[in-house]
């Protein structure tokens, strides 16, 4: 029989970050650079995720999280105490815990509209925070800007000029000296490319959605 809830579970409680202790035998390896995206995301988000760790203060997950709470000076963390799982049990919960979240896979047609999205909304949002580097973020775009995408039926794709998309990406991404190879045009092009209604969404949120739509016509 399938056991609901949190197997052994107490409530939430908030436990000194000095008190919690790593699995000795983790397996999972945490790079300096994805401790500063996790320290980020503290800094934006708050600590949001529990840490989940066992009746001796042993982390069962959370080991990133908690590594860089101490990196940023936090005294205390959000923590669920699980009981009554046996060594075995732990030991194969910390690399599930982990090894499954890998498994997920990314629709990127869905992927490239929300980050539009994001940037439609807050304009200079950091996108770096959703965990995607400059490059990632990039090729991403890119991706729009070739037509990559799954526009609503009432959507029209426009024509636009190179040099113009690349007047309003620059600077507003983490890596912008990359961008014209990355968009899969050059400085130098002078021919029109049609980008999908999510590029036009970035567009706007950008503040020349209709320098470029002119221009496209032009």
């Amino acid at each position: 029989m399938i056991e609901m809830g949190i197997r052994g579970a107490r409530q939430l409680e908030e436990r000194a970050v000095a008190l919690l202790k790593p699995h000795a035998r983790n397996p999972r390896t945490h790079s300096k650079k994805q401790i500063g995206q996790i320290e980020a995301s503290i800094r934006r988000f708050g600590f949001v995720n529990p840490v989940l760790v066992d009746e001796k203060d042993r982390i069962i997950a959370g080991h990133g999280r908690v590594e860089a709470a101490r990196s940023l000076g936090l005294a205390s963390v959000p923590v669920i105490r699980l009981e009554g799982m046996s060594e075995a049990e732990k030991k194969a919960y910390i690399i599930a815990d982990n090894r499954l979240a890998e498994l997920a896979g990314w629709d990127r047609d869905l992927l490239t509209l929300e980050l539009g999205s994001i940037l439609e909304d807050v304009p200079d949002f950091d996108l770096e925070l959703t965990g995607f580097d400059g490059g990632e973020l990039e090729a991403l775009l890119a991706a729009i800007g070739n037509g990559v995408g799954s526009p609503d039926s009432s959507s029209t794709p426009i024509s636009v000029r190179p040099a113009e998309v690349m007047k309003m990406l620059k600077g507003r991404l983490p890596s912008s000296r990359a961008m014209p190879s990355s968009i899969g045009v050059s400085r130098s092009s002078r021919k029109p490319f049609r980008i999908s209604c999510a590029m036009a969404r970035v567009a706007r949120s950008l503040g020349s959605v209709s320098s470029i739509i002119d221009a496209g016509r032009g």
